[in-house]
This record gives structure tokens, sequence and C-alpha cells, in this order.
């Protein structure tokens, strides 16, 4: 309980790094710190994953691990095949590929939250989660 309590907090952190990294990304005098503390945040995001198991799995390793390797490749392969005056579109294709990401794990959410529905008293924060990520999906 306490650990999932700081893995909790450590998200908390993660999510407010990138908030504030962001909004530091719209002056090109703050953009370098923005982007670092950016960074910052994805970090402690993944250290958090890295140590928070899965429930009844009895780790998450390779499933990040192939993640990360899969994005790396792509990104490898868009970003050395992008030339500078075509930035626009490679950004325009990641921002899809984040779109495709927020829409799977939509459809996975929705699919635990059926496997939920089953039992009477996980019922309504089951549609309410349900609900949620299908708007934040829907808004993007």
């Amino acid at each position: 309980m306490y650990f999932t309590f700081i893995i909790e907090i450590a998200y908390l952190l993660s999510a407010i790094a990138f908030i504030i990294g962001l909004r530091k990304l719209g002056s090109p005098d703050t953009a370098r710190n923005g982007n670092l503390l950016a960074a910052l945040g994805m970090a402690i995001a993944v250290v958090g994953v890295l140590i928070y198991p899965m429930e009844g799995v009895p780790n998450n390793y390779l499933w990040i691990g192939g993640g990360l390797l899969a994005g790396a490749v792509i990104g490898q392969l868009a970003a050395t095949k992008i030339q500078l005056t075509e930035m626009p579109q490679l950004v325009s294709v990641f921002n899809g590929f984040g779109g495709a990401c927020a829409v799977l794990l939509g459809f996975l959410e929705f699919y635990h939250a059926n496997e939920a529905v089953t039992d009477p008293m996980l019922s309504a924060p089951a549609i309410g989660e349900m609900l949620i990520i299908v708007f934040t999906v829907l808004v993007g």
C-alpha cells in the first residue's frame, strides 16, 4: 500500500513536470529548460513503470522493453529519412502515432472495463472510468 502511494506520487510529479515543461516550450528563451524538465518527467515515469509490477504477472519488463525498442526504431527511421524542410510533416506523423496510441489504450481500457462490469461491486466505477477514457480519446 505504501509502495503504491510512492509510485502514484512519482506519476503525479512526472505529470507536473510534463505540464510545466510544455509550458516552457512556448518561448525560445525557456525552451531548453522546458525540454529538460519534460525529459526528467519522462524519466520519472519510466522508472515508476519499471518498478511497479503488473497485477498477476511476475514482471512487465519484456513488454516495456519491446515498446521502447519499437518506438526507438520507428522514431530513428522516421527522423533519419526526413529532411529538415519536411519537419512539419514529421511532427504530424509523430502526433498521429500519439493519437493512434491513445485510441489503442482506450480500446484496451474499454475491454478491461467490460470484464469488470460482470462484478456488481465494480460496475459503477468501471463505467465511469470507461466514460472518462472515451471522452479523453475523443477530445484528444
